[in-house]
């Protein structure tokens, strides 16, 4: 919260909702207060720290979620500083969801719910020999031929981790040159492009290594690096966070070959899940078992804003539904 906050909280209020129990946190949910931006600049918006970088929006709780819900909704009843609340990527496993709706429904407020994408994931409590065995032959095939002829070329391939705050600064900038090579070369935009947005990664990598959770990891093929990944474990889960390759190697695949020298390295640990998180579907349905719905939920104050707001959202969607719009405005974004 507080790496993010530094970088993107200009202009906004930070609104950590805490509930306690006596003198002892017991559960929350961290958000900010901010104007929307364009057509939607009249709102005070209340949304969930950490942006569109944030991996999901969960609440935290010591005890029942239900009671610390009830108490969000006596906070948002009393308080007259916002106009939308906007909750995205919330797991269906969660239980918020199922929360949320039964909780913050009623004339107090107007309630939206939507499926928005799908979370990503790699399964391997059945054992890593079982989800290989799931693959396409078609993936499996390629990748034996690209990583013999990679061997052939350029030495034997193996997968080295990166650790401590010199290696991490150090193989952080590769990273940043990989994806803006890697992206020129295919005309588009990089996100590393923006200052803030390769600040933020940076510290979060620092504070994940201090912490001893990062997961980051080197392909070499000899001594020629060919991609990396930056990741962090929880518990029995190895999460993803950026992953980058050598554009000038891309004939032989090295994304592919990383992953799967990942998923063999997290097996190897005694991880059953491998989380790839939303976005991007075109790999990910090539490699993932595991697809589960995320939500987005809106929570609207009644009123002239909040009746300006939804008709806003409605017209919005109907607009995403045509895909001719949406074709055009991406091509208007390239250009």
């Amino acid at each position: 919260i507080d790496t993010w906050w530094r970088y993107y909280g200009q202009g906004g209020e930070l609104n950590i909702f805490v509930v306690y129990n006596e003198d002892k946190v017991a559960g929350g949910i961290p958000l900010y207060i901010k104007r929307g931006r364009g057509v939607y600049a009249p709102f005070r918006i209340l949304s969930y720290v950490g942006g569109s970088v944030a991996n999901y929006t969960e609440l935290f709780s010591t005890g029942s979620k239900e009671e610390v819900v009830r108490l969000l909704k006596e906070a948002l009843t009393a308080r007259k500083d916002w106009d939308i609340l906007c909750l995205t990527d919330i797991r269906e496993a969660s239980g918020l969801v199922a929360e949320l709706r039964r909780t913050l429904s009623g004339r107090e407020f107007w309630p939206i719910l939507a499926c928005d994408h799908l979370n990503w994931a790699i399964d391997l409590s059945a054992g890593k020999d079982d989800y290989f065995s799931t693959l396409s032959g078609k993936l499996k095939r390629d990748l034996r031929s690209k990583r013999r002829r990679l061997s052939d070329e350029y030495g034997a391939i193996k997968l080295t981790r990166i650790n401590g705050p010199e290696d991490v600064k150090r193989y952080f900038q590769k990273y940043i040159e990989f994806s803006l090579g890697a992206f020129d070369a295919r005309e588009r935009d990089s996100n590393f492009e923006d200052e803030r947005y390769r600040g933020f990664f940076r510290d979060f990598m620092m504070d994940m290594d201090r912490r001893g959770q990062l997961a980051a990891h080197a392909l070499m093929a000899g001594d020629n690096l060919l991609a990396l990944s930056f990741g962090y474990s929880v518990d029995n889960t190895f999460n993803w966070v950026l992953t980058g390759f050598d554009y000038k190697y891309k004939y032989f695949r090295p994304g592919y070959l990383l992953i799967e020298e990942l998923i063999n390295d997290v097996a190897a640990r005694g991880q059953a899940y491998y989380n790839w998180y939303a976005h991007e579907r075109f790999y990910k349905t090539q490699w993932c078992n595991d697809r589960t719905p995320l939500y987005r939920f809106i929570l609207i104050r009644p009123g002239l804003k909040g009746a300006g707001y939804k008709t806003l959202h409605a017209f919005k969607n109907i607009l995403k539904s045509n895909k001719a719009i949406v074709n055009l405005t991406r091509r208007l974004k390239r250009s």
